[in-house]
């Protein structure tokens, strides 16, 4: 049995990334592919602590570099608890996740360089690799208009200076493994229809 292949969306806020995913997954579901849909942080029981402290629901305030080991630590057990991205893959599953690695060296390097990022993730970058890596790239102003119409207060990083400092991060890391972990950028800010087509287009060559 082929071991499946990886497909990680990225993206700020508001670029679009959860409606995409959605549509692309269903899509990919009615051509008859075996494929499963995931998302960091996860539901289990380290990610609903990172969720509470996005959302403002904690007890109380975590630091930002304890955020960061949370993540890491939360990637981990995404990829080696049983019923995980390793053990799916390795099934001939194909796995759509929604953030992954890059999305700790675009939100977590307020208090740590990206290097001591990119080295506390090094446990999971050398267990699972992205076969495809689709970057949603989008204006920051055009993000926090669509943030907005949500009619929801606005959670821990969705402010304008966080939003265009994580942007720069997502720059800066995906020029860093642009290649090795082949990341394409896609454009966001067009129309619905037109992103899909070609995200599509992109997983299909993968999978195929």
């Amino acid at each position: 049995m082929s071991r499946g292949k990886f497909i990680v969306f990225e993206g700020i806020d508001g670029s679009g990334k959860t409606t995409v995913i959605k549509s692309v997954f269903s899509s990919l579901i009615n051509l008859g592919c075996r494929i499963e849909l995931t998302r960091e942080p996860t539901d289990n029981r380290i990610g609903q602590l990172i969720r509470d402290f996005i959302k403002g629901d904690g007890e109380y305030e975590l630091d930002e570099r304890v955020i960061a080991a949370l993540f890491a630590a939360d990637r981990l057990d995404h990829i080696l608890r049983p019923g995980g991205i390793k053990e799916k893959l390795g099934a001939g599953v194909n796995v759509i996740c929604d953030r992954f690695w890059l999305s700790s060296c675009a939100y977590q390097t307020g208090v740590f360089p990206m290097e001591y990022i990119l080295e506390l993730n090094k446990g999971s970058m050398n267990l699972v690799k992205p076969d495809l890596t689709i970057y949603l790239s989008v204006d920051v102003s055009v993000a926090l208009s669509r943030v907005d119409a949500r009619g929801e207060e606005r959670e821990h990083y969705e402010s304008r200076d966080r939003l265009e400092k994580i942007s720069r991060n997502y720059e800066k890391a995906i020029c860093l493994r642009k290649e090795s972990d082949n990341i394409v950028i896609v454009d966001a800010s067009r129309e619905e229809a037109a992103i899909l087509d070609e995200v599509t287009g992109l997983i299909k060559n993968i999978i195929s």
